[in-house]
C-alpha cells in the first residue's frame, strides 16, 4: 500500500482543512473567492517529489454557495483547479460559502470552514464567519 492510500484509509471520514477561505473583493454582482491549499504531511508522499506534484495536479476545488434568502434555491457549485475563483451573486441576499477539495481516487479529502455573508442593494458586502 502506498503512502497516499494508507494516509486516507487511516483518516476515514475525517477531512483535512482548507485554510484561509476569504472573499477578497466584490465588484458589481461578482465576488472573488480565495483560499490556501490544504497542507498534507510530507510522509504520505515518501521521498519521491514526483508523487507530490502528480497528486497536487489531480486536485480539484468545488466552491459551494447556498442562497439562504431563496428557500427553494439549490446550492450552486463551481469547480476549478486553482485557489482562486470569481463567481456571480445576487444583491440583497444571504449566502453560505465553503470550499471542498476532491481527488479522483480518494473523493473529498479536505473542506474549509463555512463563511456566511450578506449582500445589500447597494452591492456592499458584509461577512460573518460561522
Amino acid at each position: 500500500m502506498d503512502g497516499l492510500t494508507k494516509y486516507f484509509n487511516e483518516k476515514g471520514n475525517d477531512k483535512d482543512r482548507i485554510p484561509n477561505l476569504r472573499i477578497s473583493y466584490m465588484v458589481g454582482g461578482n465576488i472573488e473567492v480565495e483560499w490556501s491549499p490544504p497542507e498534507f504531511p510530507l510522509k504520505m508522499f515518501g521521498h519521491d517529489l514526483t508523487n507530490r506534484s502528480k497528486f497536487q495536479s489531480e486536485l480539484e476545488y468545488n466552491v459551494c454557495r447556498h442562497n439562504l434568502t431563496k428557500t427553494n434555491h439549490l446550492s450552486k457549485e463551481e469547480t476549478c483547479k486553482g485557489e482562486i475563483l470569481c463567481m456571480s451573486i445576487c444583491e440583497n441576499a444571504r449566502y453560505d460559502l465553503f470550499v471542498e477539495c476532491t481527488h479522483p481516487k480518494f473523493g473529498i479529502i479536505a473542506r474549509s470552514d463555512t463563511i456566511q455573508f450578506f449582500t445589500s442593494k447597494r452591492k456592499q458586502l458584509i461577512i460573518i464567519i460561522k
